[in-house]
């Protein structure tokens, strides 16, 4: 027979054990369900998680082929949220070693933000994607000298900038005089769709785009250079220096990161976002030719569509001779230019009003906010936007 004793040493020890257990079992079960819940997400062919609207490509329900025989990915486009990056739909993981940099100068990885556009070179395809480089573009970069919100335009060194995109309180508080970085998409008739915007210590102004030549006149986006420019012919550069109020004095050029990326070796796919409109029976996008045939799926507008220009999402298959074909092309919305009427998009000089009472108050010691798709910060409590300088 036990004695009092004996049963509450053994109720001690029995309560150990459960103890005991209870902790390995809520180790043992939390990596389960975790497998359990990704593998049930890319069974179903859906990413762990998507971005706002849905339907990028290689997002949901989009599974992409294998390279055939080399390579990985390409990527051009913004980015919509954190969990690695996500790029076009696409989840792509990064170590803290992966190269980052902007503009050509490194910079954190902590400092990528939601509404940058990057160019991404990666290794493996669909949603197995590991970057090897990342680089944050900043096609336009200096002083705003006009501030345009009734048709939510800004001029940067005198050249449209759409802020259609950017929150509207942030958008109020711009003001001309400011330095600002400006990440987003050119489309044809070189206005900058601005997706992220930050301010910056006023320093070298830059401007990424492709150089055009005539009448004495060296340009990029219709921004005039000065100084000794380098052709990279159909390749877009990154001018930098001084801005005089009429021209960049230009003190160094080099290749933008899209020129980098359209020369990698090794790549079967890119998954690139931009403007593009037909060309001779297929897609110019980014001054590149991508080929169309009867395989290519087309959503949110079919071929004919892209008789004007278009902003979209492009999965492309590199051929092994260097051809580009689409595989599938995701219409993002119609474009009818940066906040104006079809027939017209205005340049700075077009518009005789003067800034007075077209720019928001801007309260003392106050900055821009972060910006992305509504500033503030994502789940994974990244922020959106350029929250932190290069």
């Amino acid at each position: 027979m036990m004695n009092r004793g004996d049963r509450t040493g053994g109720l001690s020890d029995l309560a150990h054990v459960l103890a005991h257990y209870r902790r390995w079992s809520r180790k043992l079960l939390l990596p389960a369900v975790v497998l359990l819940s990704t593998t049930l997400c890319l069974a179903d062919g859906v990413p762990p998680s998507t971005p706002p609207d849905g339907d990028g490509i290689g997002g949901t329900g989009v599974h992409l082929a294998e390279p055939e025989g080399f390579g990985g990915t390409g990527i051009v486009g913004t980015i919509t949220g954190f969990g690695s990056i996500r790029v076009n739909g696409l989840e792509v993981q990064f170590q803290p070693t992966t190269p980052v940099d902007s503009n050509g100068q490194a910079m954190p990885a902590a400092n990528l933000g939601i509404g940058q556009v990057v160019v991404v070179e990666a290794a493996g395809s669909g949603q197995q994607l590991v970057a090897q480089r990342i680089s944050v573009s900043y096609p336009l970069v200096g002083v705003v000298t006009r501030v345009d919100l009734p048709h939510r335009m800004m001029y940067v060194m005198g050249r449209p900038v759409s802020i259609a995109g950017l929150p509207v309180r942030q958008a109020a508080r711009l003001a001309t005089g400011q330095f600002v970085r400006l990440s987003g998409l050119r489309s044809g008739d070189g206005v900058l769709h601005a997706t992220s915007l930050a301010e910056a210590p006023s320093g070298l102004s830059s401007i990424t785009g492709r150089l055009t030549l005539g009448a004495g006149r060296q340009e990029v986006a219709g921004l005039k250079l000065e100084g000794k420019v380098v052709d990279a012919g159909n390749d877009e550069i990154v001018a930098e220096g001084m801005w005089n109020g009429q021209a960049l004095q230009v003190s160094t050029t080099r290749p933008a990161a899209t020129a980098q990326l359209w020369h990698a070796h090794g790549l079967s796919r890119l998954e690139l976002e931009g403007f593009a409109i037909a060309h001779n029976g297929n897609l110019q996008i980014a001054g590149h030719l991508v080929g169309v045939d009867a395989t290519t799926g087309f959503a949110g507008g079919g071929a004919q569509s892209f008789g004007k220009e278009q902003l979209v999402q492009v999965s492309v298959k590199v051929l092994t001779d260097g051809r580009l074909v689409a595989e599938r092309v995701q219409v993002r919305l119609p474009y009818h230019g940066a906040g104006q009427p079809a027939h017209k998009v205005k340049t700075e000089n077009d518009n005789e009003h003067s800034d007075n009472g077209e720019t928001g108050a801007r309260p003392h010691g106050a900055t821009l906010e972060n910006s992305g798709d509504r500033g503030g910060s994502d789940s994974s409590g990244r922020s959106h936007g350029d929250s932190h300088g290069d």
